[in-house]
């Protein structure tokens, strides 16, 4: 099985995966069609991979304004104003969505 890592620090020595992915929308349209899945961190077992988790959702991002974060159990949601080149607002508002879920070895949520 072919997993996609981020970074070169995952052994996959582990039974559980916490896996990550990325979807961006754009004044409530999305703007890619399927998120992206990048496996974070690796656990010896499911209570431990919640366990990671919970620490990504809640220390991942740092506070910054104008920015709004919301946090719940398995996603982390940045809502900030869009800004164009020169950084100047656009007038539109971006919300990254950050979700997480933790799975078994065996299972790819990529393919």
């Amino acid at each position: 099985m072919r997993l996609h890592a981020l970074g070169s620090t995952l052994t996959f020595g582990c039974a559980w995966i916490l896996w990550a992915a990325l979807s961006t929308f754009v004044d409530g349209t999305q703007s890619s069609t399927k998120p992206s899945w990048e496996a974070v961190d690796e656990a010896n077992n499911l209570q431990e991979c919640r366990a990671r988790m919970n620490r990504q959702t809640s220390t991942v991002f740092p506070q910054a304004e104008p920015s709004t974060i919301l946090r719940g159990s398995n996603a982390v949601i940045l809502t900030s104003p869009e800004k164009d080149p020169e950084g100047r607002n656009t007038g539109r508002i971006s919300k990254d969505m950050y979700q997480y879920h933790c799975l078994p070895l065996s299972i790819d949520p990529t393919h």
